[in-house]
């Protein structure tokens, strides 16, 4: 097994512990100490600990979240993904209330390893899409009116 594979195979199973699972006390097998997460939201703190606490807060606001990769890329230390993710809005999200509404949504997400762990993460998430399914915006937000 190749080095490029073995990253992969850790990124599918970090995706399946932590959030299919929900196996939080396992975020510190598959994350570095030192993480940099350049997709963080504002005010968490950097590092792991801000990690845990963004994944923490996504799963209570969507206690029934799956997410599966449909497609993975490695190439040196970096693992590509693209993702799909579903759940049920059941808990607030950032300022966001509870709208018992379901998701289905897409994004990608870019992992740089050091020595069989994530030492750099960033993702790309549908974030209209996802203010759209929540109701938050309307579903024509955007959409040029003919």
């Amino acid at each position: 097994m190749t080095l490029q594979d073995l990253n992969k195979q850790i990124a599918l199973e970090l995706v399946d512990t932590i959030f299919n699972r929900k196996r939080l006390d396992r975020i510190d097998q598959f994350y570095a100490q030192n993480l940099v997460d350049h997709s963080l939201p504002e005010g968490l703190p950097p590092g792991i600990e801000g990690k845990k606490a963004h994944i923490a807060a996504f799963i209570k606001a969507f206690p029934d979240i799956e997410v599966h990769y449909r497609y993975q890329i490695a190439e040196h230390d970096i693992v590509a993904g693209y993702y799909t993710m579903t759940g049920t809005h059941q808990g607030s999200l950032g300022e966001i209330p509870v709208t018992g509404k379901k998701i289905n949504i897409s994004g990608a997400d870019f992992l740089r390893f050091e020595n069989g762990k994530v030492a750099e993460h960033r993702n790309v998430i549908n974030d209209l899409d996802l203010m759209k399914q929540l109701g938050i915006i309307p579903e024509d937000y955007l959409v040029e009116k003919v």
